[in-house]
């Protein structure tokens, strides 16, 4: 096998000189706006995407799911399945001088040849990504798809339709310079991820634990492009206090104040996060009473929760449960959604982290690692498989006004994954 520098070094070349064609196919998946709700035009992307990879021999499944679009996977063909591939130069010459048929020279002078390639598969490899961006439908009208030098500027360019371009080119360029990986590739796009994935994360974790390794497709940090080897876990919880309502002025002995008892749940909600030594609670939205001259009625609060290591998350649910739910005539009642595990540095992480690290010294690429507040479907995989998450495209503005992507950076960021699918097997439990 060809080493390390020498694969990396062809594989550069060959996505250097198709850095016009990927930023094309951004533009392209960009151009269709789709929102987590926006199941028909997640579709329309999972379609477009179909096209590119489809070139590459790879199959296309839709699998929809309950009040989300699903996931599409996109997967090589079978061991022994037909192939189309491009005949090289020395196959031209020798079809053409051992076969005077017709269809042969047909065939060659289209440049493509059938034939049966057995794969030397001994496991599977995940790429995820996902569709959904956070703009709306009509985004595009104020914030349109510009490119000022070598940035390109567009809603949902950086998180995370970046990260799929330089997926789907990552495959081609693995299949047009004739390099096998010794695992299966399989590109998993999911539809609902910046909502927490509540309808398809187990059917990610699913595909993950038949794989050995995962490649998440989220943009890495800055502009040095650090790589995500560590994530916060979480999810929410929502509160809701049901009092009495009663007139402020007339009779307000007879209401039962939900948005005060509410105001005390928070104080002691204040306090248990502070007991907690890297955990973060957000009150991130409030809502209650229906006037100022009437005794609130109701009271309602979601709090984001950030935590670095599953018992705390656990100890906080624990913790929730023991809140009183009856007080002074009042109910509270409170649904949680913690479900979403921390991403941590172990071993076999580490090890993903380490060939790619690698890898992009042979690229010139200075790289490091960090560690985010945020989540990912990573979350969900890192549990079950090796998981190395940043692999998108580098730029910055995720969720912002001034969402962009950096384009010389693209082939290099492909270059990379392309390499790290080409890595042994990892040997990690």
């Amino acid at each position: 096998m060809q080493p390390t520098e020498e694969i990396s070094e062809q594989l550069l070349g060959y996505l250097s000189k198709s850095k016009d064609s990927m930023v094309e196919l951004l533009e392209e998946l960009v151009a269709i706006e789709s929102p987590t709700m926006a199941h028909d035009a997640q579709l329309e992307v999972f379609q477009a995407i179909e096209r590119h990879v489809g070139l590459q021999n790879f199959r296309y499944r839709c699998l929809p799911v309950e009040r989300s679009a699903g996931v599409a996977v996109y997967f090589p063909p079978k061991p022994d399945e037909p192939c189309r591939v491009r005949a090289n130069r020395k196959d031209a010459i020798k079809v053409e001088q051992d076969s005077g048929a017709k269809e042969s020279r047909r065939m060659v002078a289209g440049r493509e040849n059938l034939h049966r390639r057995r794969s030397p598969w001994n496991g599977k490899q995940l790429i995820l990504g996902h569709v959904d961006t956070v703009w709306p439908i009509g985004t595009l009208q104020q914030m349109p798809l510009r490119r000022v030098n070598q940035q390109l500027y567009g809603p949902g360019v950086f998180d995370m339709k970046g990260g799929i371009v330089q997926a789907v080119f990552a495959i081609k360029a693995l299949h047009e310079c004739d390099l096998l990986p010794t695992l299966q590739p399989i590109l998993l796009l999911n539809s609902e991820e910046e909502v927490g994935s509540p309808n398809t994360r187990e059917l990610i974790k699913r595909f993950a634990s038949c794989c050995d390794r995962v490649f998440v497709l989220e943009p890495p940090v800055g502009s040095a492009g650090l790589l995500k080897t560590e994530r916060k876990g979480g999810g929410f919880f929502r509160l809701k206090v049901k009092g009495r309502a009663a007139h402020a002025g007339l009779n307000p002995d007879e209401g039962r104040n939900a948005i005060e008892r509410m105001l005390s749940v928070l104080h002691r909600l204040q306090a248990l996060g502070e007991s907690y030594r890297q955990l973060r609670l957000n009150l991130g939205q409030i809502q209650g009473g229906v006037a100022a001259n009437v005794v609130a009625p109701n009271c309602e609060v979601v709090v984001d929760v950030r935590a670095a290591s599953h018992d705390e998350l656990m100890n906080l649910k624990q913790q929730l449960l023991k809140l009183p739910f009856a007080e002074d005539g009042m109910c509270l009642t409170i649904d949680v959604d913690l479900d979403r595990p921390p991403m941590e540095r172990n071993e076999r992480n580490q090890e993903l982290w380490f060939s790619a690290q690698r890898i992009a010294q042979h690229l010139g690429i200075s790289l490091k690692q960090t560690s985010v507040g945020g989540g990912s479907d990573g979350n969900f995989t890192s549990p079950v498989t090796a998981t190395l998450d940043g692999l998108g495209a580098v730029g910055s503005g995720a969720h912002q006004t001034d969402e962009h992507v950096l384009v010389d950076e693209m082939p290099k960021r492909s270059t990379l994954l392309a390499t790290l699918l080409l890595e042994p097997n990892s040997r990690c439990p």
